[in-house]
C-alpha cells in the first residue's frame, strides 16, 4: 500500500484571554492511495481532493476547566481512479470490498465532522485529560450504500 497527503491549511484564531476563543479556517488537502495484491492481481488506486471549512469554539469556564467544540463541514472530489483485477480472481472479497471502496472513494461526496471535549485538570491531578465525544459523516452523489457516519467517545491525557 502506498499512501500519501497534501494538506494547507489557513487559519484565524483569537488570541485573547476570554472565556470565549474562536477559530476558523479553509482548508486544501490531496490525497493519494494505491493498494496492491499481486497474488490476485488487484491494483487500485485513487486521487482526491477535499474542501473543508473547520469552526471551532472554545468555552473556558476557569483556569482548570474548557469546553472545546468543532464543526467541520467539507466536500470531497476525485481526481482520478483505476481498479484492475485478474477476472480469473474474482471473488466475495473483491466484490464486496474492493469494489464497493473504489466506487466510494471514486464518487463525490459532502459531510461534516462535529465533536466536542471537556478537559480539566480536576480529573486527574497536574495533567490536564480531555474527555471527548464525535460523530462523522459522509454522503455519497450516487447511491445509499455511500453514505458512512462514525461515531467516536475516548478520553486524552494532555502531557
Amino acid at each position: 500500500m502506498q499512501a500519501w497527503t497534501n494538506r494547507l491549511t489557513y487559519m484565524k484564531e483569537t488570541k485573547k484571554s476570554s472565556k470565549l476563543n474562536y477559530q476558523i479556517a479553509l482548508g486544501l488537502e490531496h490525497y493519494f492511495l494505491n493498494r496492491q495484491d499481486h497474488a490476485s492481481g488487484i491494483d487500485v488506486s485513487n486521487h482526491i481532493i477535499k474542501t473543508s471549512l473547520p469552526l471551532g469554539l472554545t468555552v473556558r469556564r476557569n483556569y482548570e476547566e474548557k469546553w472545546v467544540i468543532n464543526f467541520n463541514p467539507n466536500i470531497q472530489i476525485p481526481v482520478s481512479g483505476k481498479l484492475t483485477y485478474s477476472e480469473n480472481a474474482l471473488n466475495n472479497f473483491i466484490r464486496d470490498v474492493i469494489f464497493w471502496d473504489y466506487n466510494y472513494l471514486n464518487t463525490s461526496n459532502y459531510g461534516a465532522d462535529f465533536s466536542v471535549e471537556f478537559i480539566s485538570k480536576r480529573i486527574v491531578k497536574d495533567y490536564n485529560l480531555g474527555v471527548f465525544g464525535g460523530w462523522k459523516y459522509q454522503r455519497g452523489k450516487v447511491s445509499g450504500y455511500l453514505n458512512r457516519q462514525q461515531y467516536e467517545i475516548g478520553m486524552r491525557m494532555y502531557l
